[in-house]
């Protein structure tokens, strides 16, 4: 359902929102909040309606279709080989079997388990079929983000850091090569939290959905071009074809297709043929799958990192705007192993999710979700005074407030205060 508005901005910002039929008046707070920005084009809500089985939340509100799904997607006794079947065992994969997706005592924990495990297909669903209703390149927007409905940003900040200095930046001479953030036209992910695996285990980064994932127009494009196999392909066109059909692959390559991450998946080879678009073959894939299982996060970390939707990260990392440490600023410039081929996913002012959260994805209320759950994932442990550097005991939750760039966990009077509460703030500091 998209919420119609005049565009007159000189920037576009389209938003896909993935909320609940059940919960409309907080993605309608949100229009009528930050949402409300000029730069905003188009503002649209999926919910239980867009995903591929409109029933499938009530459909699978009993615990043994939960705990089939849970048993299927989950290593146990009886070692499911679900990524072997879909021939995608990599060391990615391998990875997410031991991050235990969806346990069942915390889906428990939930009001609605089988909805969250919806949820996951949602993103997938609604991404796919939003990007179709774009005819051609020329109808994308500068960027696209993706929110949960409990996600507020500050759009005069976001415009300023991915639309208007990158443009001054390339008016006085500087590449997209020398400077973080590209123009919109290049292909570039961003994550407004960006979550990282530890690092002895795996070189793997997500966005932390719930503050968001931008897509540029470089990215967008890349995402819906057909994809032709064959002597006249592009080096992204051949990327692809290479990792879905390794047979279309000459001698000299095929060795290399071998190793990670080249040949890594999640099982989409299988809805591949030359001529189509990724955004094709995934529209096809959440369809068609039985059992999606990763968490959406995950799945958006896969294709920014493994799918060449998006550019190389540059060392060029910044130190987080708000919190403790270095943690994004490091991964990206220092760390060795930050040339890795798969690191493609940026982080947006140094938001960087590492042990202790930093940036952004400091910002979250701390609701209450259900009486066995609270969310505490936006806390830090500041330096005490005189003492070590951290205080274990010591945890504090960062509030959203009027100058914060992007926040989660938003109840509908907080974002409309925050709201208010940052138009205040902007006119009391334009000169």
């Amino acid at each position: 359902n998209a919420m119609a508005k005049s565009h007159l901005s000189p920037y576009s910002i389209d938003v896909l929102v993935v909320g609940s039929k059940t919960k409309t008046k907080a993605a309608r707070t949100q229009f009528e909040t930050w949402a409300s920005h000029p730069s905003i084009r188009h503002f649209v809500l999926a919910t239980e309606y867009d995903d591929p089985d409109p029933n499938c939340s009530s459909s699978s509100t009993q615990k043994k279709d939960v705990e089939r799904i849970v048993s299927t997607c989950r290593p146990g006794k009886l070692r499911n080989k679900f990524w072997e079947k879909h021939n995608a065992v990599s060391k990615l994969t391998t990875f997410w079997k031991s991050w235990e997706f969806a346990r069942l005592q915390w889906l428990e924990g939930k009001p609605n388990p089988a909805g969250w495990l919806c949820a996951q297909k949602r993103f997938v669903s609604s991404f796919t079929k939003l990007v179709q209703l774009y005819d051609t390149k020329d109808a994308l927007p500068d960027y696209l983000i993706i929110v949960d409905d409990d996600t507020y940003i500050n759009l005069e900040h976001i415009t300023e850091y991915l639309l208007k200095s990158p443009q001054r930046q390339a008016q006085e001479g500087i590449s997209d090569d020398e400077r973080y953030v590209p123009l919109p036209t290049t292909p570039v992910v961003f994550a407004g939290c960006r979550i990282r695996s530890p690092d002895n285990n795996i070189k793997q980064t997500m966005p932390f959905g719930g503050f968001g994932t931008f897509f540029s127009k470089g990215s967008l494009t890349r995402w819906m071009e057909p994809i032709r196999c064959g002597s006249s392909s592009t080096e992204f066109e051949q990327t692809i074809c290479q990792k879905y059909l390794p047979s279309s692959s000459s001698t000299n390559h095929k060795s290399e297709l071998d190793k990670y991450p080249f040949h890594v998946t999640i099982g989409e080879g299988q809805f591949f043929q030359s001529g189509d678009s990724l955004n094709q073959v995934f529209h096809r894939y959440i369809h068609e799958m039985e059992y999606f299982c990763l968490h959406s996060d995950w799945f958006f970390g896969y294709i920014a990192n493994f799918l060449n939707i998006s550019r190389h990260v540059v060392p060029k990392g910044e130190i987080p705007v708000v919190g403790q440490g270095q943690s994004a600023k490091w991964f990206d410039q220092y760390d060795e192993n930050a040339n890795a081929t798969e690191n493609r996913l940026h982080a947006i002012m140094g938001g960087e999710l590492y042990g202790r959260p930093e940036g952004f994805c400091l910002y979250g209320n701390g609701l209450e979700n259900a009486a066995k759950m609270r969310k505490e994932t936006h806390t830090w442990i500041p330096a005490r005074r005189g003492g070590r550097k951290y205080d274990p005991s010591y945890k504090v939750n960062q509030e959203c407030q009027a100058n914060t760039t992007i926040c989660h966990y938003m109840k509908e009077e907080d974002m409309e205060r925050i709201h208010r509460e940052s138009i205040k703030f902007s006119r009391s500091s334009t000169p």
